[in-house]
């Protein structure tokens, strides 16, 4: 079977045409009514997708997948939920981690809602809601379980422990 011509090498399935073995090759882009894109380059272009709908899942697991909730960023969810984030500036692991839209930079966040609505640059918050819900803070490292949570305005500190400097004023 052969559509189009076969000069132009888009052919579905057998042909005298030396194709390589492919099965299906395309000269130039494919693009869906809806759906993906593959363009002359070859790169695959989807839809940004969301944490419950992935741009690129796989059969009998939808929720699970590769998509993008912003511009520069790409995540992970598993279930229908962010597991991974990563943009230019952040590496966040975990449901609910540090918001990659708030002005803040070079932060690492591990654990479910570290580091959540929190501002501020070069932090490290690694524990369920470590570092969360602050201020402002730069150049911190909190580990625990709401180390540094519900704190206002705190820098330049190092802070290790269950509820270590929970609810802490600068």
């Amino acid at each position: 079977v052969v559509l189009g011509r076969t000069t132009d090498k888009t052919v579905i399935g057998a042909t005298s045409d030396n194709l390589s073995g492919n099965s299906l090759q395309v000269t130039g882009g494919i693009q869906a009514v809806t759906g993906n894109i593959v363009n002359n380059s070859g790169q695959f272009i989807g839809a940004p997708g969301s944490q419950v709908a992935p741009t690129y899942s796989f059969a009998g697991n939808l929720g699970t997948g590769l998509y993008s909730p912003g511009l520069n960023q790409i995540a992970l969810s598993t279930g229908g939920s962010r597991k991974l984030l990563l943009n230019s500036t952040l590496i966040a692991i975990g449901s609910s981690t540090a918001l990659a839209d708030n002005g803040s930079s070079n932060n690492i966040a591990v654990g479910d809602s570290a580091l959540k609505a929190s501002v501020g640059n070069d932090n490290i918050a690694i524990g369920q809601y470590a570092f969360s819900n602050n201020n402002f803070g730069d150049r911190v490292v909190a580990i625990g379980s709401k180390a540094l949570s519900m704190s206002d305005e705190v820098s330049d500190a190092v802070v290790i422990g269950s509820k270590a400097m929970y609810q802490a004023v600068d």
